[in-house]
C-alpha cells in the first residue's frame, strides 16, 4: 500500500483512488488488483467482482478514479515493476511476469513509453 501512495501521479483530479477505496464496490476491485497485481483483468472480471455492470464499473471508476479501470492497472503494474528494478532485481523477464506482462517485449515497450527509460537501466545507478 505504502507503494501505491508512493507511485500515486499528482493530479489535478478530486478524490483518486483512495476514494476509490472507500467506495465498496471500487474498493472490491481494487483489491483484486493490488493483491493479484499479474492477473489478466478485464473490465468485465472486475465489474463482476464489483457487483456492477461492465459500464456502469468503468463509469464510475473513471470518475471517481480520474482514470479508466485498465489504465489505472497499466500505470500500477509500471509503478510495481519500476519498485522492482529500483529495489534491484535484474532480471527484466521475470519483473515483467511478475507484473501481468505476457511477454517482456510487450513489458519493455510499455515501460520505455511511460518512463523514457528501457528497464534494463532502470536498476543501474547513473554514471
Amino acid at each position: 500500500m505504502i507503494e501505491a501512495i508512493r507511485a500515486r501521479p499528482v493530479s489535478p483530479v478530486p478524490g483518486g483512488w483512495l476514494d476509490a477505496l472507500a467506495e465498496p464496490r471500487l474498493g472490491r476491485a481494487l483489491t483484486l488488483i493490488h493483491n493479484d497485481i499479474a492477473e489478466p483483468w478485464t473490465v468485465a472480471r472486475l465489474a463482476a467482482a464489483a457487483g456492477m455492470s461492465r459500464s456502469a464499473f468503468a463509469s464510475l471508476f473513471t470518475r471517481t478514479v480520474g482514470r479508466p479501470p485498465l489504465d489505472y492497472l497499466r500505470s500500477w503494474r509500471l509503478a510495481r515493476a519500476r519498485a522492482l528494478l529500483a529495489n534491484g532485481e535484474d532480471n527484466v523477464a521475470r519483473v515483467a511476469s511478475a507484473v501481468g506482462y505476457a511477454s517482456q517485449s510487450a513489458f519493455t515497450h510499455a515501460y520505455r513509453r511511460a518512463f523514457a527509460t528501457t528497464p534494463r537501466s532502470a536498476g543501474k545507478p547513473s554514471d
